[in-house]
């Protein structure tokens, strides 16, 4: 079994093109540059060029974010968040949290945003989560930025936390969809359908509910367009295929949709 182990970790190194990089980060990180630790605890915990080692790679995130590294103190609070191997700490992940949101992590900010949302593990408080997710939002770019974008956009059509903000909902809902994010897309279609916070436009919206139900398989879509399709409202009024969209939906997990399937 060693064996296996041994030569697994040989093969590992032998392929791994950035052995000098890793010991440059190594060396770096021994000597107090924290950059270094971070750049360092981020291959361990990707696995990247080398096994993954989930436990160096918090302690590495540890010394960086004593070192003010605040994308450090964000994977540190994460990790103490979800992993058994570091070892779960609520407490000590909301103040690396909010270190890390402090030293500029959008990451930090929207994960302690979602905190203070659900009152997970802290007192719920809606107002300080919408002007994380606001700070977390603002800039950035990926999937994880989409994700808290879309919360505070909920929050705008909803009042959570602010007073309704039916402009502010569609026009995050709106950009989530230029990045092809297919929540965004049903947000703005429904306020397209509505007229809510951006000019009425039924025909467009039923187009986009259409266009995420058929082609992207959005349960969420299939039954916002059964409701314009059993009206008539920006397409032909159709009940057969207004109960079939409402019956694509529930089978699509859309749980909303299924008590109308029963019905």
């Amino acid at each position: 079994m060693h064996a296996v182990v041994l030569a697994s970790l040989v093969a590992v190194a032998g392929c791994n093109p950035d052995t000098d990089t890793i010991t440059q980060q190594r060396a770096a990180c021994a000597s107090g540059d924290a950059a270094a630790c971070h750049a360092h605890g981020m291959r361990n915990l990707e696995g990247v060029h080398h096994l993954r080692d989930v436990r160096e790679a918090a302690r590495l995130f540890a010394r960086a974010c004593d070192g003010n590294v605040a994308e450090s103190c964000y994977q540190l609070g994460r990790l103490r968040q979800t992993s058994r191997r570091v070892g779960y700490d609520s407490a000590l992940a909301l103040t690396l949290l909010e270190k890390a949101c402090a030293g500029g992590s959008r990451g930090g900010c929207g994960e302690l945003a979602i905190r203070y949302r659900r009152g997970a593990g802290i007192r719920k408080d809606p107002v300080r989560a919408v002007e994380l997710l606001s700070r977390a939002c603002d800039g950035g770019e990926g999937g994880e930025r989409l994700a808290l974008c879309l919360q505070l956009a909920e929050m705008a059509d909803s009042g959570e936390g602010m007073a309704r903000d039916s402009v502010r909902a569609a026009t995050l809902y709106e950009r989530a969809c230029t990045d092809d994010e297919q929540s965004g897309c049903v947000g703005f279609a429904r306020h397209l359908a509505a007229g809510g916070g951006v000019a009425r436009d039924e025909a467009r919206a039923a187009q986009m509910l259409q266009t995420a139900c058929e082609d992207r398989w959005n349960g969420e879509a299939c039954f916002y367009l059964s409701d314009l399709v059993a009206a008539g409202r920006g397409v032909p009024r159709d009940p057969g295929r207004a109960a079939q969209l409402v019956r694509m939906a529930c089978h699509r997990e859309y749980r909303a949709a299924c008590p109308r399937e029963e019905s």
